[in-house]
C-alpha cells in the first residue's frame, strides 16, 4: 500500500481524503491489540511512514496513537542476562551456553531478540517519519530529541545509535 501512496503524491488534492481513511483504518488495527511479533505491526508502521510524507502536516492527528506506540517499542527492555547454566531455566529466550575464564561452570547469556528488533525499528521509524514529514514534524522534535539523546550510545545495538545520529 506504502507504494502506491508514493504513486499518487502529485495528485495530494485528489486523493488526501482516501489515505487519511486508510491511515485511521492502519492505526485502529495497530491499535486493536496485535501482538509485536506480528509482522504486519512492522509493515503498518512503514506504511505509516510512507503515508506521513503524503500527508506532510495532515498526518498530525494520527501522531499520538503512533508515537505512543514506537516510543513504546523504543523504550522495552530487551532483557538480557547471564547466569548458570547448570540451573534450569524457564526463560523463554533460550539463550546461548559457553565457558568464561574466571567463572565456574557454564555460563548461560539470553535476551528478548523480539524486542531488540522492534527498538530497532522503533528507532527507524522515528527516522524515517521525521524525514518524511519534513517541517511538519517540528511540533514533536523535543520529545524525539530527548529520546534520542539518550539512546545514542546504546550499547547493544549499532543500528539504534545509527538512527540517533
Amino acid at each position: 500500500m506504502g507504494f502506491m501512496i508514493e504513486a499518487v503524491t502529485d495528485e495530494r488534492e485528489t486523493f488526501n481524503a482516501n489515505v487519511i481513511m486508510i491511515t485511521t483504518n492502519l492505526i485502529n488495527l495497530l491499535k486493536s491489540g496485535l501482538s509485536n511479533d506480528d509482522p504486519q505491526t512492522t509493515t503498518i508502521k512503514e506504511t505509516l511512514s510512507k503515508i506521513a510524507f503524503f500527508l506532510k502536516e495532515d498526518f498530525h492527528q494520527f501522531m499520538d496513537s503512533l508515537m505512543s506506540t514506537v516510543f513504546e517499542d523504543a523504550k522495552a527492555d530487551i532483557d538480557i542476562k547471564m547466569e548458570n547454566a547448570a540451573i534450569p531455566s524457564n526463560d523463554k529466550n533460550a539463550g546461548v551456553t559457553f565457558k568464561l575464564k574466571g567463572l565456574e561452570g557454564e555460563q548461560r547469556i539470553s535476551m528478548n531478540t523480539s524486542a531488540l528488533e522492534n527498538k530497532n525499528s522503533a528507532f527507524k521509524l522515528i527516522s524515517m517519519i521525521s524525514e518524511s514529514m519534513g517541517k511538519a514534524f517540528t511540533p514533536y522534535a523535543e520529545v524525539v530529541l530527548n529520546l534520542v539523546v539518550e539512546y545514542m550510545t546504546y550499547p547493544y545495538s549499532k543500528v539504534i545509535r545509527k538512527y540517533c545520529m
